[in-house]
């Protein structure tokens, strides 16, 4: 009787069992090398985008602006010297956009091929951000307890809004605290050269008689005026009642003139002429000799130019007058006297005053002594703005006396 076979030999029948695990592994380890293998094959092939941002103007290189790929995840930003680079990027068509804050966004479209490095240069231009008009409104309070002085300021438009009369005196006459007395000002009951005009920067100041005064300057030829009375800082001097800051007008883009005429005859016995033309606009001369130079960009300039006068018959006889009615005025007991005046063939002022311009003298002929009183003023200003932090500004007054001599001071 055979006995049956032990199951380690049964078990020796089929040699090495555990191989078989091993080669499916193997040949899971081939299908998948395979597979892998296939969708390289199916991939698209990379390139790459590389390029610069730079300023449109000037050509200067932007850092930091945003590349992107419109639609995808892809993009990079620009390096200190605008150079960026997008790598890998798979062939195919795109739309690049680059943006960067103040300046225009731009965008382009591209074709990028297998294997292709694709240089590109983005130019950028200044965008203008336009905002809404901001206005801020404050009160100001009755009684400044940190401030010692008093400011009363006027602009170009409350001077319009002003009875005034031709020169700057008018507008400081009608402030509180300020009285005329023959022909002078007084503030807060100072001395007429007590007071000092400040005029764009400058001030004026007769030498002589001390005197400081805005006759010189027309009322319409004011931008704005400061009047300080008290307590006002270190930076002014010579003075100890007020001080009369006024700012000149200043020339406009556009061509812009006045003319204008006041009298008061029929009211007055002076019979006060008062005339007055100005005309401002840009002066092109300059800026383009500076041009011609190589500046690209020589700013604006503009002028202003005020001519006023002031004619009136006086409060006293004219020598202009019928000589006979001016020699009884005079000389009402002394007959022979205002005989032989009336006799006189010369009725009409006449001036030793001699100006001197381009080195040659010459003098003021009788068309600005037609009465008895004339004041002539003139006023010629011009500003350039070079740069933006730069600005030059020529002014030239002159202010010119013809009368009697009734109102005089002894200076």
């Amino acid at each position: 009787m055979k006995k049956p076979p032990r199951a380690g030999r049964a078990c020796r029948q089929h040699p090495l069992p555990h191989l078989g695990g091993i080669r499916l592994v193997v040949v899971l380890a081939l299908q998948s090398i395979l597979l892998l293998s296939a969708s390289a094959g199916l991939a698209p092939a990379s390139g790459r985008l590389e390029g610069e941002v730079l300023e449109a103007a000037t050509g200067k290189p932007l850092a930091y602006a945003n590349v992107v790929i419109v639609g995808t995840s892809w993009g990079a930003m620009s390096q200190s010297d605008g150079s960026f680079a997008i790598s890998p990027l798979p062939a195919g068509s795109y739309q690049v956009r680059v943006t960067f804050v103040g300046y225009e966004s731009v965008q382009e479209a591209i074709s990028l091929k297998e294997g292709e490095t694709l240089d590109m240069i983005f130019r950028l231009k200044p965008t203008v951000t336009q905002t809404k008009e901001v206005t801020i409104k404050a009160d100001r309070p009755l009684v400044d307890i940190k401030r010692a002085s008093t400011v009363r300021s006027l602009d170009a438009e409350e001077l319009k809004s002003m009875a005034l009369e031709p020169t700057l005196d008018s507008v400081v006459e009608q402030q509180p605290g300020v009285t005329k007395d023959n022909d002078q000002l007084h503030i807060r009951g100072g001395r007429a050269d007590e007071t000092l005009y400040i005029v764009d920067g400058v001030k004026t100041r007769d030498l002589l008689s001390g005197d400081s005064k805005g006759s010189a300057i027309s009322a319409r030829s004011v931008a704005e005026v400061n009047i300080i009375t008290g307590g006002f800082d270190a930076k002014y001097g010579q003075a100890l009642s007020g001080i009369i800051e006024a700012k000149l007008k200043e020339g406009t883009d556009d061509f812009q003139g006045f003319i204008g005429y006041t009298t008061d005859r029929g009211l007055d016995d002076q019979n006060l002429d008062h005339y007055e033309f100005q005309i401002s606009g840009p002066l092109q001369v300059l800026p383009k000799a500076v041009g011609l130079l190589g500046v690209d960009d020589p700013g604006r300039m503009k002028f202003f130019l005020s001519l006023s006068s002031n004619l009136s018959d006086g409060w006293l006889p004219s020598i202009s007058d019928d000589p006979s009615e001016f020699a009884k005025r005079l000389y009402p007991d002394d007959r022979e006297t205002y005989l032989a005046l009336a006799g006189a063939e010369n009725r009409s002022l006449y001036s030793s005053y001699k100006d001197r311009a381009f080195g040659k003298d010459f003098r003021y002929e009788e068309f600005f002594y037609p009465r008895a009183s004339n004041q002539w003023r003139m006023l010629f200003k011009t500003s350039w703005r070079a740069t933006r932090s730069d600005k030059f500004d020529l002014s030239y007054t002159k202010n010119i006396s013809f009368d009697q001599g009734f109102g005089e001071s002894d200076i």
